[in-house]
């Protein structure tokens, strides 16, 4: 680095630490219960092994920012010599302590921890007690050796029947084809350089697929007994054994370490290639304690490891449960210094009862990643740029493989016996009350069948989401080799825009972003090799305020992104001019022209003025009785304004409505909707809007006997059938009905036991009906029906099944009304107009009909509060806007990667006109395939040919699908082979 660099370095360095620097607020350290009870069985002179948590911790706030100006060297630097610094001050007490007892014996092995402020060491009883007066520690935790079968997740295996010898090599097996890692070495990639540091129970560097690419410590000189690069470790020419505290870190019986390192590099040698990226370089690490899994994530980074894959994780049953906070200061330590880390999640997928959701994901997998998935509602970031699921050479989930979502938020309100505390900047992803969590897994990648090298030459069998994550480590490698700039909120971006949709349209909590596609990553990174970045901050006008969820979208294009809650975004776009439109509800738009260079990030701040608003208020009443209605919802359809209840009076009040035009729709459970037009003028002003509701035709909110049936012939589900009860929550199946206290009732397929396993009596071997009783329409104007819906397909290991809504006039021909093969986010509105799908006759009757045809998945169904209708005008919005119905869905194209076709799929929750267009990665339109083309409510398919516009064949690589209807618009991959 230049001296004029390093200088600026050094100052930007002191001035973020004294930004960054708290002094620690006093209170006393608490030892964890486990430390607790092994200090008594200990006698006076046991050194126990202990971790220290010191108090203050790193400001990812503060230094994100500044760390995301540097190129990946500088800011490995940078974030390196802050983090020591930290480390020095706020450790100074303690480190002197320690050495007072070292020299009396009382403690040993005193290693501090820098990528998240720490302590280990092994101490006496006495001397930890002496640590309690030291306010600035947070808490000190037990650091004992973690037997390999508890830490590993290596999973069930099933036995490989292939073998392979130098005279008849098999070159590739079917896990590196399944992520296309053949097709990118055809490219010339195959990891070239790039350092993967193994985190795990030892390496065998003798084996012949990996023995000629070890990573060799050039700056250690071999057998001299001198720490010749002064990193702390004498003669590590290839890596540390931490559990050892020696340079020697081949395994001590198990192979778990070696099967990761070769689904990472093995280059086939002797016999079958089973390396993602077969020309990677292996640092081994071998470790035991979770202390000694921190000192090998430090050791990677600080001897230029550039990925970082680590099978091994603390699970919610173990005692004590795992110190979430602690992980997530290492983590946040990890992306400041830009190391990327792939994590397996666990494999208690089918292990609830003891890991329950949403705790199954283990840590560290649990924790965020640098990059936001669209789907993800909250904004948090953390380092682990992947935490890996496990599929099989079908491309389904292991039962074991866990699942999400997790919960970031004060567990001990609803855990009273964790014994952790979480800061309030980590509980960002909160689970409970309906909150979505943290999605997770992030990708997935194969686990159980998969072949990996063996200790001392040949290959044996492997599984797990062990088996999962060293496949993603190795496309990493990939991806780097193509591209060595990203970063690794580029990197996460990548893998997961990029991954093959498996499960639920978007990211789901049992496949995540999808299947790891190694070809499809590295033609995204090498495109983005002529990207560049802009980044910047949206504040208020008026008062400088960040602004929030504010769409910054690259105009003419696909690029596009959101202000996270500090205000802040970063756009990669491909180099030229650009002009950035800014947008939010409740501001006006703003917009920006920027030049953008490759490889450099340039930096656009913008304020945008508030736009005047008024108020929109009124009465709601019983259209027979004139009566005020409580209780009514009255929403603005398609904006973020929240839904208002009317009181006693009936009187409700919207303000700070923007200026502008809005449908406002009032319901009630057992009224009939009401829609109308409302204008919010300049100057503050009021909108009078006010709505007499009809009582509806029927309303059946399942409290008494609505008279149907649960049944008909040619039904044949096993388990899992129609019953009216208070349903007993799995995770699965709802907890609570949809109707507000005092009710109780629903329809449930099946009922479980209180705080049962997830599927327990859920549908299984056939098909279960339940049909409504007939209903007289033959008079009715505009008749619809409405109801609301909890349907689950995403828990299980399969998810192969639909669920259906059909109607009838005449008790002979069914229409479907809905097909679903995507969970609802819970209870869902799903409102119909009878006349769009049958004649109103006076022979009306609705059927639901949930079904396990295939394999065994994990299906629940459930219906509460049925009304029907007499009079919805055709210009009503279908079902009520605002409710998470009206969602526009996209489900998974297939197949992807296509050759010759594939076919586009989503939902319609309402009759609308659509648009579908095809893009590039640089986003020029290649193909419109619908323009204003109206569409009926429900689930819609439109195939492509892989041709663009002019009738010729596009070319390989990666290309983006938009759908727009209903005012909304929703984006997916699609990746074409030859």
């Amino acid at each position: 680095m230049p001296a004029r660099s390093r200088s600026v370095l050094a100052g930007l360095i002191l001035s973020v630490a004294i930004l960054t620097f708290v002094a620690p607020a006093s209170a006393t350290p608490t030892i964890s219960p486990d430390l607790a009870a092994e200090m008594e069985r200990a006698t006076t002179s046991d050194r126990i092994p202990v971790m220290i948590v010191m108090r203050e911790q790193a400001n990812l706030d503060v230094l994100l920012p500044v760390v995301r100006k540097f190129a990946p060297a500088e800011r490995r630097a940078f974030a390196r010599a802050e983090l020591k610094s930290r480390a020095s001050v706020t450790q100074n007490r303690v480190r002197s302590y320690l050495a007072t007892e070292e020299a009396a014996g009382r403690a040993a092995n005193v290693r501090s921890l820098w990528i998240a402020s720490g302590v280990v060491a092994e101490m006496t009883p006495a001397a930890i007690e002496g640590l309690l007066a030291l306010s600035e520690i947070r808490t000190i935790l037990w650091d004992p050796p973690i037997p390999d079968e508890e830490a590993n997740d290596r999973g069930e295996m099933i036995r490989e029947n292939r073998t392979g010898s130098l005279a008849n090599p098999v070159p590739e097996i079917w896990q590196l084809e399944s992520v296309n890692a053949p097709d990118v070495w055809a490219l010339g990639y195959e990891g070239d350089g790039i350092v993967v540091a193994v985190e795990d129970n030892g390496v065998d560097r003798t084996h012949p697929d990996i023995a000629t690419h070890m990573w060799n410590n050039e700056d250690e000189i071999p057998g001299n007994g001198t720490d010749d690069d002064s990193n702390g470790y004498v003669d590590d020419t290839w890596g540390w054994n931490f559990a050892e505290n020696n340079n020697n870190p081949m395994p001590a019986g198990d192979d778990h370490g070696t099967k990761c390192a070769g689904i990472v590099a093995g280059d086939g040698t002797d016999g079958i290639r089973t390396g993602v990226a077969p020309k990677a370089l292996i640092m081994a690490c071998r470790v035991s304690s979770w202390g000694q899994n921190i000192l090998g994530i430090q050791y990677a980074i600080d001897n230029g490891a550039h990925v970082i894959t680590m099978s091994r994780s603390e699970k919610w049953r173990f005692t004590p449960k795992p110190d979430y906070d602690w992980w997530r200061s290492i983590t946040d330590g990890e992306l400041l210094t830009g190391i990327f880390h792939a994590n397996s999640i666990g494999n208690e997928g089918d292990n609830q009862n003891t890991d329950p959701v949403p705790f199954n994901i283990a840590a560290p997998g649990c924790c965020p990643t640098p990059w936001r998935h669209p789907d993800q509602v909250q904004a948090g970031v953390s380092g682990i740029t992947s935490g890996c699921g496990a599929i099989d050479s079908n491309d389904v989930i292991a039962n074991y493989s866990s699942i999400g979502p997790f919960a970031w938020e004060d567990i001990q309100v609803h855990w009273p016996e964790y014994p952790h505390d979480m800061r309030p900047e980590y509980q960002d992803y909160p689970w409970w009350w309906g909150l979505p969590g943290l999605l997770k897994p992030d990708v997935v990648a194969p686990g159980p069948g998969t072949t990996s090298i063996a200790i001392g030459g040949g290959y044996g069998s492997f599984g797990g989401t062990s088996a999962a994550t060293p496949h993603v480590a190795g496309g990493m490698a990939l991806i780097l080799s193509a591209n060595p700039f990203l970063t690794p909120e580029e990197m996460a971006m990548v893998l997961q825009t990029t991954a093959v949709e498996l499960g639920s349209a978007g990211k789901d909590t049992r496949y995540g972003a999808g299947k790891l596609d190694c070809l499809a990553a590295v033609q995204l990174a090498l495109i983005m090799n002529n990207f560049g970045f802009v980044q910047g901050t949206v504040t208020d006008q008026e008062n400088g305020n960040p602004i929030p969820d504010v769409d910054v979208q690259a105009m003419g294009d696909t690029w596009n992104t959101k202000t996270d809650t500090d205000g802040d975004y970063t756009l990669g776009l491909p180099e030229g001019d650009w002009t950035l439109q800014y947008t939010n509800f409740f501001y006006e738009d703003g917009s920006a022209d920027v030049e953008i260079t490759a490889q450099q990030t340039i930096v656009q701040d913008i304020a945008l003025t508030r736009k005047a608003t008024g108020t929109v208020m009124g009465r709601i009443t019983d259209a027979e009785s004139f009566d005020p209605i409580e209780g009514a919802e009255i929403e603005l359809p398609n904006t973020p304004l929240p839904t208002e209840v009317s009181d006693a009076r009936g009187r409700y009040s919207h303000t700070g409505v923007p200026v502008g035009s809005y449908t406002v729709v009032a319901s009630k459970f057992g009224y009939e909707p009401g829609g109308e037009s409302a204008t919010v003028t300049s100057g503050g002003g009021v909108t009078q809007i006010n709505f007499d509701l009809s009582p509806a035709l029927l309303a059946l909110d399942m409290e008494t006997d609505p008279g149907w049936t649960a049944g008909i012939p040619g039904d044949n589900a096993t388990t899992g059938v129609w019953v009216r009860v208070d349903p007993n929550g799995t995770g699965a199946q709802p907890e609570d009905d949809h109707t507000p206290d005092p009710g109780v009732l629903c329809w449930v397929t099946g009922q479980g036991t209180p705080g049962g396993a997830l599927g327990e009596n859920d549908v299984d071997n056939g098909k279960t009906t339940l049909l409504t009783g007939v209903i007289d329409l033959s008079s009715a104007p505009s008749p619809a029906i409405s109801y609301w819906a909890w349907y689950s397909n995403d828990q299980g290991t399969y998810l192969d099944d639909e669920w259906v809504v059909e109607i009838t006039n005449d008790g002979v021909e069914w229409t479907e009304l809905l097909r679903m093969d995507v969970s609802t986010s819970g209870w869902e509105y799903f409102q119909h107009r009878v006349a769009e799908f049958v004649t109103p006759t006076a022979n009306i009757q609705v059927r639901f009909v949930a079904s396990d045809e295939g394999s065994g998945s994990i299906v629940e169904a459930a219906i509460d509060d049925f009304q029907v209708f007499t009079n919805v005008p055709a210009t009503d919005v279908t079902p009520v806007p605002g409710r998470p119905g009206a969602r526009l869905v996209l489900h998974p194209n297939a197949p992807n990667p296509f050759a010759s076709s594939t076919s586009i799929r989503f939902m319609l929750p309402a009759t609308a006109t659509v648009d579908l267009r095809i893009f590039d990665v640089a986003g020029r339109l290649i193909r419109t395939l619908a323009s204003g083309e109206r569409r009926e409510a429900g689930l819609q398919q439109i195939r492509w040919d892989g041709r663009d516009a002019g009738g010729s064949r596009v070319a390989s690589g990666v290309y983006f699908y938009r759908v727009d209807a209903l005012d909304q618009s929703v984006t997916e991959r699609v990746v074409r082979v030859k």
